[in-house]
């Protein structure tokens, strides 16, 4: 039960956070039926649980998409692209995607809201603080705990990377 409701809360802060930039209303009942419908619907097709994607809605934001059309031409667009060009995408650095997705997503991060939000309620901002700061901390701590244990020499022979390489580049940034 508690998973669920975390899924329904995150949905509808989604929601939210658009409809705030749209100027629109999200009715949060709404939301519960269409995400029960998907998931009914999607079962019987033996899909995954179907959830809402804050970095694809913030792509679509970006890309100035008003209706659900924009849906259905994305998903034509990955069919097609998985069927046709995945090949292509092997010499493409993961870098370089996640790169997409950050861009897309850093104009969501509100400075004037977090300005405010210490004016009002300076616990409250701590708290956002901490979470945030809190993921970065922890994404950097996970990436540096699993190097690659791998990499592709000049001479196309996959040679051993020192374990404590990724170490090395994390104290470097520091």
């Amino acid at each position: 039960m508690h998973s669920y409701a975390s899924y329904i809360k995150e949905a509808i802060a989604i929601g939210r956070t658009f409809a705030a930039m749209k100027d629109y209303n999200v009715d949060g009942n709404k939301e519960m039926v269409a995400r029960g419908t998907m998931n009914i619907v999607g079962s019987m097709t033996s899909c995954y649980v179907t959830t809402g994607s804050f970095s694809r809605s913030a792509v679509n934001f970006m890309a100035g998409c008003n209706t659900a059309v924009a849906n259905i031409v994305m998903s034509c667009v990955v069919l097609l692209t998985l069927e046709l060009i995945t090949p292509l995408f092997k010499y493409t650095p993961n870098a370089v995607l996640a790169s997409i997705i950050i861009a897309a997503v850093v104009p969501l991060v509100d400075i004037p809201a977090a300005i405010l939000l210490w004016k009002i309620d300076k616990f409250d901002f701590l708290a956002c603080m901490g979470a945030c700061f809190g993921v970065v901390f922890k994404s950097g701590y996970i990436l540096c705990q699993n190097p690659p244990t791998s990499y592709k020499a000049t001479d196309s022979s996959t040679r051993e990377a020192p374990r404590d390489s990724c170490l090395h580049e994390c104290r470097a940034i520091s």
